[in-house]
């Protein structure tokens, strides 16, 4: 593809873009950032004011993604095109700069990686509104079983997740580790005493590309 310009459309804040945007730092791909104010009222029970997305929301603008963030709008030779879902612009991103493995086959195990660790995510969110009993025996154990029962999800004798080159795999399990959570310093003892884990995360966050993206970006809440 030929003059391509693109725009990745999300809050100012991590969640559902920030693997998208580490994506395309290790890619070196120049593209707007465009970020919509957001203020927290109550994370847990999602309420927030966001007035300049409503605005947009009620005009329209995120039709294509049925009123929902993030969309990376590509704009190309006069013509623009839209994708919504996080996990649709991941999958674009990593396929478009290499990022995706080597054939259908490693495609396919990335594709697997990476819903494993949605699976992870989702249990989580359950487990975050929850009690404090709760949490105190997801992050003491439950968070441990789950990341070595992830490890075995990968390919055996690699320095990476899945083949022999970094993919979104590698990138999903650092933003796994170092961005979801808010107990960071749990999750980082944890992944510490997991050799697998721990050494994906080293590899993805010792990318030039990657320092230089966390040492420029806004400093957010979530």
């Amino acid at each position: 593809m030929s003059s391509q310009e693109l725009t990745l459309l999300y809050f100012n804040a991590k969640g559902l873009a920030e693997t998208s945007r580490i994506l395309l730092a290790l890619a070196q791909v120049d593209y707007n950032d465009q970020r919509y104010p957001i203020e927290i009222i109550d994370p847990i029970k999602h309420i927030y004011v966001r007035d300049e997305f409503d605005r947009d929301k009620k005009a329209g603008v995120f039709d294509k993604s049925m009123g929902k963030l993030p969309i990376l709008r590509i704009a190309e030779n006069g013509y623009i095109t839209e994708i919504a879902q996080s996990k649709a612009i991941e999958r674009y991103i990593s396929k478009r700069y290499g990022l995706m493995g080597v054939g259908l086959l490693e495609e396919a195990k990335i594709d697997a990686v990476c819903e494993c660790i949605r699976d992870i995510k989702d249990r989580y969110q359950k487990i975050r509104s929850g009690t404090e009993e709760e949490k105190t025996v997801y992050f003491s154990q439950t968070l441990h079983n789950e990341l070595s029962d992830l490890v075995k999800v990968f390919d055996d004798g690699t320095k990476y997740s899945i083949g022999n080159k970094l993919s979104l795999a590698d990138v999903s399990v650092y933003c796994l580790v170092t961005q979801f959570y808010d107990n960071k310093d749990s999750v980082k003892n944890i992944a510490a005493n997991i050799p697998r884990i721990r050494d994906i995360v080293i590899k993805v966050a010792s990318r030039p590309e990657v320092r230089v993206y966390l040492q420029d970006r806004p400093d957010t809440k979530f």
